[in-house]
């Protein structure tokens, strides 16, 4: 594992080499401008709405609203294609989408196509999940 020092990517895992010898880089951008992604939904105070609002566990550190955006093949070893002693092009693997509040909500395949869909409720929860072409399930928590 290679992990960030500086920038936005700093104590975050940049690289990745695999038993074949094959260079993964991820890449990282910031979805909001500060801790706010982890509390968009729920702003409401509990005494006026009757909901309660979500709080964030104890062991969670401030939300810094940067999210790993997408995965690049940076080399290849086995591939044919590439030419010794000239720089490999990144090739892009997965990418990934968030919701407004900083919620996962689509990771899409090299081409660009949506492989899965996320849905979440005020608490950050996975409400629903649908892989590609796939059923949507639904996920309902006992509160």
């Amino acid at each position: 594992y290679q992990w960030g020092e500086e920038g936005l990517s700093q104590g975050r895992v940049v690289g990745i080499t695999d038993g074949s010898g094959r260079r993964y880089a991820l890449r990282y951008e910031r979805i909001a401008p500060d801790a706010t992604a982890a509390r968009q939904t729920g702003k409401q105070d509990a005494s006026a709405s009757g909901v309660r609002k979500p709080s964030l566990h104890p062991l969670l550190q401030p939300d810094d609203g940067v999210r790993l955006v997408g995965v690049d093949c940076t080399f290849n070893p086995p591939d044919p294609s590439v030419v010794p002693g000239t720089a490999p092009r990144p090739q892009p693997l997965v990418r990934y989408r968030y919701d407004g509040a900083g919620n996962l909500a689509e990771v899409l395949g090299q081409d660009g196509t949506v492989l899965r869909r996320f849905g979440y409720d005020a608490w950050h929860r996975m409400t629903e999940h649908q892989a590609r072409q796939g059923p949507r399930h639904r996920y309902v928590y006992e509160d």
